[in-house]
């Protein structure tokens, strides 16, 4: 607790003595520091799936501080979660995957509030679960969950973060309908994902750079890839991003070619 050394006593803010030492790799850093720390704490992020990097996503954010976590999903954990989705264990088997990531979190920071709603996310309950969050996570893999959870984000005006992997790949991109552009102004459904092939460690790294690029927005910095496509290559390690190329008219949202976005 070397940390409270440095801290101006009795002056906690928000952070509790026990939060201070749990949190103090993050507050040394000169970026980051008390007030970061407290804002991400007063956060809300919404989950759609308790699934592959969303669920790897969540882990970190709960770890990291953020206030309050929902994972919304129906599925159950099979045994073919458990080669890539370190979240879960053999006795989680056939279980509600959004209960036992509640109860996950819950163990890894108590802390943090964790909601783990078995339902299944649609275009008839999207707009009454997501009501007052800062920030939506969501898988492309689920595309008509990811296409409810865009129409969420241009209600409320809400960033969304997409990604998705295969075999040894990974895609995020940073969105904010409303704003700017929104998922169906966009080609990223219309991409082919090939095969159901995927190498474990692929999710945890995902997982990882959804977690921080969440943090970046939750802690009032901006976004590192806003409507810019970010792949990860475990066959040759390395990264590549692109901006994304929008379609001319946008029959979601009304954006055109014409429009001038404020992104």
């Amino acid at each position: 607790m070397d940390i409270l050394k440095n801290l101006p006593l009795p002056l906690f803010g928000n952070l509790s003595p026990a939060e201070l030492a749990r949190y103090e790799k993050q507050l040394l850093l000169p970026e980051w520091g008390q007030t970061a720390q407290e804002r991400v704490k007063q956060t809300r992020v919404f989950v759609a799936g308790g699934g592959n990097l969303v669920a790897s996503a969540a882990f970190n954010l709960a770890t990291a501080g953020v206030g309050h976590l929902r994972v919304v999903d129906l599925d159950r954990v099979a045994l073919t979660d458990l080669g890539d989705q370190v979240v879960y264990r053999e006795r989680d088997l056939n279980r509600p995957k959004a209960l036992i990531l509640q109860k996950r979190l819950q163990e890894v920071n108590p802390f943090v509030d964790v909601e783990g709603l078995e339902r299944r996310l649609s275009e008839h309950n999207v707009l009454k679960l997501t009501q007052k969050f800062d920030l939506f996570l969501a898988d492309l893999h689920e595309p008509q969950r990811a296409l409810a959870l865009n129409r969420a984000a241009l209600k409320f005006k809400v960033p969304l973060l997409l990604g998705w992997t295969q075999e040894w790949r990974g895609s995020l991109v940073t969105l904010r309908p409303g704003i700017g552009l929104c998922l169906a102004c966009t080609s990223l459904l219309d991409q082919p994902r090939h095969g159901n092939g995927l190498l474990s460690p692929i999710t945890a790294i995902m997982g990882g750079v959804m977690a921080l690029e969440a943090l970046r927005i939750l802690s009032g910095g901006e976004p590192a890839l806003l409507e810019r496509l970010f792949s990860f290559n475990g066959e040759l390690c390395c990264c590549l991003d692109a901006p994304l190329a929008p379609k001319a008219t946008c029959a979601v949202c009304g954006r055109s070619s014409k429009s001038k976005l404020a992104v």
